[in-house]
């Protein structure tokens, strides 16, 4: 997969104070998704990500009305062979999205995905949606890990929507012991 020819570099520079840092650090140290409201306040956030050299990737999600309507976030991110009928496939999807795979710009500042009108879609399918924000969390996750920021922004027409707990983790096994195996529990 290539992973040890990544080099290991820092998303942000401690050294750099507020004034020089860009409008993504402010969005990503709370978490990777941030909900808006007015499409103006959207869009100026837009315009400092574009100037500050984000890919953005920008879908509509109001006429979603079933979970596989996310294959337009497929289609949007360059998927190869996903037609939105199944989660874990949008799973590992974004996770390629994460390591530059497909769906970004190497080269670009970091990723933004834009989901508009997306409490639509939430009011239809509240699980996939959930599900889709929870993927996303998870691949922004790793994408730091080596250096890719990633950030969602979700225009909601709905002043109350939330999301909340998004891709919450427990305490894992470590590789060595993941199986019930490998932990002589069998």
């Amino acid at each position: 997969m290539g992973f040890a020819t990544l080099s290991p570099v820092a998303a942000y520079d401690l050294a750099l104070d507020g004034d020089d840092l860009d409008v993504g650090y402010f969005l990503l140290r709370d978490g990777p998704v941030t909900l808006y409201r007015r499409t103006e306040v959207l869009e100026a956030a837009l315009a400092q990500l574009r100037e500050s050299a984000y890919h953005v990737v920008d879908v509509d999600a109001s006429a979603w009305t079933a979970e596989t309507d996310i294959r337009n976030l497929g289609d949007a991110l360059a998927f190869p062979d996903f037609r939105g009928n199944s989660l874990d496939a949008f799973q590992d999807h974004m996770h390629d999205v994460a390591t530059h795979e497909h769906g970004t710009d190497r080269h670009a500042t970091g990723t933004v995905l834009v989901l508009r009108a997306y409490d639509s879609f939430a009011r239809h399918c509240p699980w996939p949606a959930r599900c889709v924000l929870s993927s996303f969390v998870h691949s922004a996750h790793v994408a730091l890990l080596f250096g890719h920021r990633m950030i969602c922004l979700v225009q909601s027409n709905d002043p109350n929507v939330e999301f909340r707990e998004l891709s919450v983790t427990g305490a894992r096994w470590n590789d060595a012991e993941v199986s019930f195996t490998s932990r002589h529990l069998s």
